[in-house]
Parts: structure tokens; sequence; C-alpha cells
């Protein structure tokens, strides 16, 4: 039996889900990073025998407070020292046409951190360039950072966007010889900081896998930060004789 994926290429990230929508709820709550195909949709595919095969969340939390910024701060200290101590640095992206430079590096390290995430595709980096460039251009994206090792090598990086009164941590990125070192932490808690000083009260771990990095980060969150709600989605699949 062969599973196929239902996906359109070069939006993959974003269109082949859809969002399940509680009842109640409407298309016009949709927030603008989120998948956004109407619910009849969903029920046209399931109808021709495609069912749910991964799973996605957005996790919404309210943090009313700079003492909450500050007790999750807390939690995330410890290795954010143990990763500065190591040798590892932490920056945000570059401006301008240096900003180049950087998505150079993200494509890379996205490249080898996704390479055995469902349905990867490996596209032109002037596609990547182009898409990335449209979204960072109409967002404050100053909270992201890139990660790099002791000897200068890119280790991982963090896509994350003030939206009013929300920080929206998008992609966390991490090499596979980097991982379990405490650098999404690390990237997570300088992130904070920035959210903290430009006074967000509401922070969103936006389109998260099931079981991945992201989403240990965010039930971390949740220790100390209200969840107000958790958005889901699905990916479909089909199985072929």
């Amino acid at each position: 039996m062969q599973w196929v994926p239902l996906t359109w290429y070069f939006n993959s990230w974003f269109n082949y889900r859809f969002k399940l929508r509680e009842a109640g709820s409407s298309q016009s709550e949709d927030r603008a990073w989120e998948p956004n195909a109407p619910d009849f949709h969903l029920e046209l595919f399931r109808t021709t025998g495609f069912i749910d095969s991964i799973h996605f969340s957005s996790m919404f939390f309210e943090v009313p407070t700079p003492a909450v910024w500050d007790q999750y701060l807390n939690l995330l200290a410890p290795d954010h020292q143990k990763v500065v101590d190591a040798g590892f640095t932490l920056r945000p992206f570059k401006h301008g046409h240096e900003r180049l430079e950087d998505l150079k590096l993200i494509f890379e390290i996205s490249n080898q951190a996704f390479k055995d995430n469902p349905m990867f595709e490996q596209i032109p980096f002037e596609i990547f360039a182009a898409m990335t460039l449209a979204s960072a251009q109409k967002s404050n994206i100053s909270g992201s950072r890139l990660c790099f090792a002791p000897d200068s090598s890119p280790a991982g990086f963090m896509f994350a966007f003030f939206e009013q009164s929300e920080v929206i941590c998008k992609t966390v990125a991490v090499l596979p010889e980097y991982r379990a070192l405490g650098l999404a932490n690390a990237m997570s808690y300088q992130l904070s900081q920035d959210s903290r000083l430009a006074g967000m009260n509401k922070s969103v771990g936006a389109l998260i896998r099931a079981g991945n990095t992201s989403e240990n980060i965010g039930r971390k969150h949740s220790r100390i930060a209200s969840q107000m709600r958790e958005n889901r989605y699905v990916l479909l699949a089909k199985e072929l004789a």
C-alpha cells in the first residue's frame, strides 16, 4: 500500500493543512498565518477517502504582567547560560541587504533540520528567499534568532514575529548534531526577553507538529502562562491500492 499526502508544493508549509474549527466558530476568526480553506473542502476530501494523517496545533497564551515573563525567563535561564558557557552565540537577523546572507544560512539549516519531515521538498533558494523576504518585510521579526556553534558555524534558528500585542513563534530549527543541548530553550529565552521589553501580553506557538521540540517548549510555557486556547489542524492522506 502507498500513502499519498494531500499537498501543493511551494506553499506546502501552509496550504496543505486544514483547520479543525470548533462548532460555532467561523472562517472570519482565522489569523493571517493560519490555514484558511473553508470547512467544506475538508469534508469533500474526507468523503473521497482521505483520512487524518498528521496533527498540528497553535497554542495561545496570555502573559498578563511582566512578572509572568520573568517566571518564564527564570525557567529557561539555566539552558541559556549553559549554551552561552559552551561557546554558542545567538544574535538577531541582520537588516537590509545583509539579511540575504542570513537567509542563505536559514535555507541551509532548514534543508538539514527538516529533511526527515513529512513531505519535505527542497526548493530553489531564489523561491525560498522570495517567500521568506515577503513575510519578513510585512512583520516585525526582531525577536528572531540565529544560533552559531563555538566554531562559528550555523547551528539553528528561531523565526518569530510580533503582531499587535502578540509574539508568534513560527519555526524552531536545530541541526541534528546540536540537538538536546538546550539551543531551542536558549533562543526562546532571548525571544522572551525581547517580548517582555516590547510589552507583549500574549504569546503563540504557531502551527506546531504534534510531538516535536516546539510542542515541548509550548508545554513548558503553559506551566506559567495561562493557556487561552489551542487551535488544531490536520494533514490528510489517502491509501492507494
